[in-house]
């Protein structure tokens, strides 16, 4: 059985993850809008994936201006780490999917699009809404 504090700091980084999959998601539609059908550089595909991250963050904290769970039991800074890491893994499932349906997906289809983007965008939401109190 898990305790309490364990369920509470699981369930804040599930937030986390799903917060960012339903941005990611909303902006897989948006990238692709302004994705060029030729291959960009990559350098120009990370700077906008990193602007894309950073406004999906200051959107979440604008939403979400506040912690959810005041004292989580999971160390401040870990969903900096982990959560890009499954964003990214999801992501580059979604974009499989995708070109397995045939239908065209985004460089943020990807995990290295997917977890640059979740990466920016935790980044904001943790020094906008600070550690834990």
């Amino acid at each position: 059985m898990i305790s309490g504090g364990i369920a509470v700091g699981m369930f804040e980084f599930l937030f986390d993850i799903l917060l960012e999959l339903i941005f990611g998601l909303a902006a897989e539609v948006l990238f692709g809008l302004m994705e060029d059908s030729e291959l960009s550089a990559p350098v120009v595909t990370a700077i906008r994936l990193i602007l894309l991250g950073t406004v999906a963050g200051f959107l979440s904290v604008w939403i979400f201006p506040s912690r959810l769970i005041a004292k989580p039991l999971v160390p401040s800074g870990t969903s900096l780490l982990l959560a890009p890491l499954v964003t990214g893994l999801a992501m580059y499932l979604i974009g499989r999917r995708l070109r397995h349906l045939k239908r065209e997906a985004s460089s943020l289809a990807t995990f290295w699009g997917g977890a640059l983007f979740a990466f920016c965008m935790s980044v904001v939401r943790g020094r906008f809404v600070g550690p834990p109190q």
